[in-house]
């Protein structure tokens, strides 16, 4: 088959004379490219000028085509001053593009733009009779300025158009409209054009109608068609041919002919599959597999109606190993890029900046107000690890020879974490580099750093600069000379996308300031963010790529006059194919109807025409859509009309077309069913355990083990810990270190005067207040200023908790009634730090091996009361009695057990007290004294020190059964070493996987439930 537009190049070099008077107009750019080539080929050395439609009626008329950046800025002034300033600026931007594509609209169909609005005033007035609910909320005020917001539609087109007209500029529907007004004198009456040829268009608008009607009735025009039998004669009505056969009655050329019409779609073979895709992207991964099977050295194009997919589709096809490159003649829109996430993330950290004030003494001594300007950490966070700043970094660090770990970016979440950086300073960001070059002690790295750090001083700071919304002007420069920043980074090492975001960013942003440059246009910083965004929605990336290329990307518009011998159309459903009810515009569809604008219906013949076109010449051809209801991209997840037009029409009438059913399927790896997931205990994994064993091992791990193995496995062997987070909310953690530490610091301070009695107690309640405060900033740097809210509610409830521990505490010792009114905490050799860690060893043995176990403690006090050595842990939870009640029966299960957990853990506490007891002659004076273990619980003051309780079974007269001996040493430590060592040898079991707890209130706060799918 001989290809449309060969057929045009020989049309017109055969039926005319004098080519360089010829002007031939097409739908598209990439028409324009491909029949210019097409003349190129037959070695044609005077070709006739060939132009796109929009082109060519931008050059017959003559005005300068407006910038959409004007356009917007001049409508929005115009609007202001025609509506007496009563709209917003940010409102206005609203609802103006759409109203400018209406103004457009209208004067290419050569529409009455007064009756038009005139009839959209009268339309909400109708409606405003049933606006009871509105009026009731509504000031008449309001009411008013509605109605004459629909009133003035009028005059602000006619202004709008007047002022252009001064300027001699046009938006695209005004050319046209002026050139269908005066083609006699443009075109006709122009003598270096004998004739006009119009190539493969299907519907024109009423401005391209009447220019064409006039061009007929002086014989210069001619109009080439690529029509098909099938929806142009065959019975029934067609909506592919709802123009077509109009234009046929009117306008057959002066022979009575319709060139052209053939019968493809009737007569030739084809091959059609339609593949249904359970996933929406994946519609990519589909067409590459076809790809890969179909012929390389024919012409093949990827249609996609659903642009979101472009992405997808270029992450997918191996360009060099299928086709030597391809050619993307679709633009992509600049909203989908990160480049534009990252411009959105700098606006929504300005606009939750928080300003500090501060006063500063001058040279004179007077105190000068200071702002300081600080953003919270989590968009620090989002601005550094966007896509693109971190790329920026990894280019320079690439250059000058370094790794990763000298990351800057690294280095600033880590202390943004480690000091619990809620907000910070751009300043502080600035002063971060000489922190880390303190610390680096290898004089040949830190020469390279400051090379970093000097080339990432200026973009970084350009990130985290201050912006004066009052001149948007300067921030308008400022993102721009941070792109410059980019693309001079990106200039090699990086894939094109990249820098065509660049390169379109940049220069969108250097248009914006030369219109901001001037005074008739002003924006405030709302408006232009929103102007900002409203641009970039309009404004789409062009791709350069090899147009020579077999393989073709492009949207159904850029298919026009083309022909393909292999053709891929993505996201084939109804509702994207073709495209829905969608109408962006002002004026509602029976007023559109009425004055002949165009709506849905007239696309839907658009786009129906267009898919039969582009199946002409088509020899194979997959139609794929996607089934899934959540994943369907803009449409539903039915297949498009088009394959049933397909399947039960064309397919009865075609015997060489053949259609299939096809469901793409995709092999996927076998998942782990997660609630069977489990560790084997391997040599090197027995290793680690045994590793730990013999380097200290707390009861805090023994007790992970027993309550869930799984969790001691990640905790203990594997290493896997929570990321550190800065904490905006005081949490459990944090509210349990702040009174824990205060609690040490009072009690380390009071111990160093002997021992501790009510009066020295007493003072120490003064301090509370302080110290709780001090140890927030320490901890986790809550500053006063992030002590608002839940935080100050913790900060007083930590208060809280100390002081009434205090008081129970200084209450305990004027109660006393048997020994000294003071206690004595134990410590340290040298006095100055209070006992809290307890070692002990003991030696684990079983058939296959000895281990020395090291069992290590850290506990809150050691103290001496009473003539009584208690072992106290202070815990911020709520602990019962009961929790630490053990009897024989509890006993036996005390190596297995998940509920005697804080009874397990007091008993271990004494167990290590006693061990050192034995072996440590610091403490020989203790060694005969009375040994206690208990909890302080924050919660339970009134129940003072719980202590391990020892009861006997409920049947013990029967059994005669005196109870566990707990105060017999040398029982209680040969007891203790047997259940620990059960718990090392189940450790050691091969045949025990490391699973999980099968206890699901253990799961709620653990840090791993998401590695288990635990709920």
């Amino acid at each position: 088959m001989i290809p449309f537009l060969e057929k045009v190049r020989q049309h017109i070099t055969e039926n005319f004379t004098e080519l360089e008077k010829i002007r031939v107009i097409v739908p598209s750019r990439r028409s324009m490219r491909s029949l210019k080539q097409e003349f190129a080929k037959a070695g044609i050395e005077t070709p006739p000028a060939v132009y796109a439609i929009d082109d060519f009626i931008t050059q017959s008329v003559g005005f300068k085509r407006t910038d959409p950046i004007e356009q917007l800025l001049l409508l929005q002034k115009i609007a202001q001053e025609v509506l007496n300033q009563r709209q917003e600026s940010d409102n206005l931007l609203s609802w103006l593009p759409t109203l400018l594509k209406d103004f457009s609209i209208i004067d290419q169909n050569l529409a009455d733009a007064k009756q038009i609005f005139g009839n959209l005033a009268d339309i909400e007035r109708i409606k405003s009779w049933n606006l009871s609910e509105y009026r009731q909320t509504q000031s008449q005020e309001n009411l008013k300025y509605y109605f004459e917001f629909w009133d003035k539609l009028y005059i602000l087109y006619a202004k709008f158009k007047q002022r252009l007209q001064e300027l001699n500029k046009a938006y695209t529907g005004l050319m046209y409209r002026h050139l269908a007004e005066n083609t006699q004198s443009i075109l006709i009456d122009n003598q270096e054009v004998k004739h006009y040829v119009f190539v493969g268009f299907n519907a024109f608008n009423k401005s391209e109608e009447r220019i064409i009607e006039q061009l007929k009735e002086k014989d210069k025009v001619t109009l080439l068609w690529d029509t098909d039998y099938f929806y142009m004669r065959h019975k029934g009505e067609n909506p592919a041919a709802k123009f077509l056969k109009r234009y046929q009655k009117q306008w057959k050329d002066k022979n009575n002919l319709w060139l052209w019409e053939d019968k493809n779609l009737l007569e030739t073979p084809k091959n059609v599959s339609v593949i249904e895709c359970g996933n929406f992207t994946l519609q990519a991964h589909v067409a590459e597999q076809l790809l890969k099977n179909w012929d390389k050295k024919k012409r093949t194009v990827i249609v996609l109606p659903e642009e979101s997919l472009l992405l997808s589709l270029l992450h997918s096809i191996d360009e060099e190993e299928h086709y030597k490159g391809y050619n993307i003649t679709m633009g992509l829109n600049l909203q989908s890029s990160t480049l534009f996430n990252l411009v959105m993330m700098l606006f929504e950290m300005q606009q939750s900046k928080k300003v500090e004030k501060w006063f500063k003494k001058n040279q004179e001594g007077v105190d000068e107000e200071k702002n300081s300007i600080k953003y919270h950490y989590s968009q620090i966070f989002k601005v550094l690890n966007h896509p693109f700043v971190r790329k920026y970094e990894q280019l320079l660090i690439k250059d000058l020879g370094l790794d990763m770990n000298h990351s800057f970016i690294r280095e600033a979440i880590q202390y943004i974490v480690r000091y619990n950086k809620i907000y910070m300073s751009s300043s502080e960001l600035k002063r971060l580099p000489k922190r880390l070059l303190a610390k680096e002690e290898n004089e040949k790295i830190k020469d390279t750093l400051t090379s970093l750090y000097e080339q990432l001083e200026e973009p970084l700071g350009l990130l985290f600069t201050y912006w004066d919304t009052t001149k948007v002007s300067s921030i308008a420069k400022k993102i721009q000379k941070l792109m410059e920043y980019f693309e001079k980074a990106f200039a090699k090492n990086t894939d094109d996308l990249e820098r065509f975001y660049l390169k379109k960013f940049k220069r969108l942003f250097r248009k914006l300031r030369g219109f901001l440059a001037r005074k008739e246009y002003s924006l405030d910083f709302r408006t232009f963010r929103n102007f900002l965004f409203q641009l970039v929605r309009e404004e789409r990336i062009p791709f350069e790529s090899n147009r020579d290329s077999k393989l073709q990307i492009m949207g159904f518009l850029e298919t026009r006059t083309l022909d393909f011998e292999q053709v891929i159309v993505l996201a084939a459903n109804e509702g994207t194919f073709p495209q829905g009810k969608k109408s962006q515009s002002l004026i509602p569809f029976d007023v559109a109807k009425s004055f002949g604008l165009p709506t849905h219906e007239e696309q839907e013949s658009m786009q129906s025409y267009h898919f039969y076109r582009l199946l002409q010449r088509a020899e194979k051809v997959a139609l794929v859509y996607c089934s899934s209801k959540t994943q369907s991209g803009g449409g539903s997840n039915e297949v498009s009309r088009y394959v049933l037009q397909l399947e039960n029409d064309l397919a009865k009438l075609n015997p060489l077309l053949t259609i299939k059913r096809l469901t793409a399927q995709f092999a996927t790896p076998i998942q782990t069913n997660q609630e069977d997931l489990k560790i084997k205990k391997t040599p090197e994994i027995l290793d680690l355990i045994k590793e730990r064993l013999e380097n200290n091992i707390s009861p805090s791990a023994l007790d992970s083990f027993i309550k869930c193995s799984l969790q001691f496995y990640f905790n203990y062997l594997a290493g896997i810990k929570d990321a550190d987070e800065v904490e905006e909310e005081v949490g459990a953690d944090t509210f349990g270190i702040v009174i824990h530490a205060v609690l040490e610091d009072i009690f380390g301070e009071t111990n160093k005067e002997g021992v501790i009695t009510d009066k020295i107690l007493e003072k120490q309640l003064d301090t509370v207040e302080r110290r709780v405060k001090q140890k927030f900033q320490e901890k986790a740097s809550f500053t006063k200023d992030s002590m608002v809210g839940n935080n100050l509610i913790a900060q007083e409830a930590a208060m809280h908790y100390i002081k009434s521990f205090l008081q129970e505490q200084i209450d305990e010792l004027e109660n006393e009634v048997l020994g000294e009114k003071n206690f004595e905490i134990l410590s340290l050799e040298n006095k100055e730090e209070m006992l809290k860690i307890l070692p002990a060893e003991f030696t684990y043995q079983d058939n296959q091996q000895a281990l020395q176990v090291r069992l290590r403690g850290i506990v809150d006090r050691v103290d001496k009361f009473s003539q009584v050595l208690r072992i106290i842990d202070y815990k911020t939870g709520s602990v019962s009695p009961e929790d630490l009640r053990m009897d024989e029966e509890k006993f036996l299960k005390i190596a297995e057990s998940k509920d005697l957990s804080k009874a397990r853990q007091l008993w271990l506490y004494r167990y290590l007290l006693l061990k050192n007891l034995e072996n440590n002659s610091q403490w020989e004076k203790f060694k005969n004294q009375p040994i206690e273990a208990g909890i302080y619980s924050m919660r339970r003051l009134e129940d003072g020190l719980m202590t391990l309780q020892i009861s006997k079974p409920k049947d013990a007269k029967e059994t005669n059964s005196k109870g566990l001996p707990l105060d017999d040493k040398e029982w209680f430590l040969h007891k203790t070493e047997l259940w620990l060592q059960q718990i090392i040898r189940n450790m050691l079991d091969t045949e025990q996987d490391f699973q999980k707890t099968d206890d699901i209130e253990i799961c709620g706060y653990c840090q791993y439930k998401n590695i288990c799918s635990r709920d």
